[in-house]
């Protein structure tokens, strides 16, 4: 089945500074998902970006711990880190590297998708003052 459309999928849609959360692209249908993307052949040309109010935030491998980043390369799973509290939009192009006569992506078009996420400050308990120093 080619290709008509990309969605972005997050667990949630806020996170703490500091914070990381995996961005999954899926297709029209839930059936369409990040390890079908892996396994195109030939390779489709996915590329990641971000930007907004959270000075960017960060784009990684999900393999980044073992010290792959981030390639063009069938990659249908990214991980975001949000540096600085503010909203982000993170955006996916999806494009085929070879045309053939078996469509990848209906009439070998450019597909993007995008969502936005939230980062927020990192909520600490504080106690409150007391105007008394008896209290137990």
């Amino acid at each position: 089945v080619p290709l008509s459309s990309l969605r972005l999928f997050t667990p949630t849609k806020k996170i703490v500074v500091g914070g990381t959360l995996p961005v999954y692209i899926l297709g029209q249908d839930d059936n369409i998902n990040a390890y079908s993307f892996a396994s195109a052949l030939p390779f489709l040309d996915i590329t990641w970006s971000v930007q907004g109010s959270t000075n960017g935030g960060s784009l990684k491998s999900s393999w980044n711990d073992a010290g792959l980043s981030l390639t063009s390369s069938n990659t249908g799973v990214a991980v975001f880190q949000g540096e600085q509290p503010g909203k982000a939009t993170i955006s996916v192009k999806a494009r085929v590297t070879e045309r053939l006569s078996q469509f990848q992506i209906v009439d070998h078009r450019l597909l993007t998708a995008s969502i936005q996420i939230t980062v927020v400050e990192d909520l600490h308990p504080r106690i409150p003052e007391t105007c008394c120093s008896n209290h137990v």
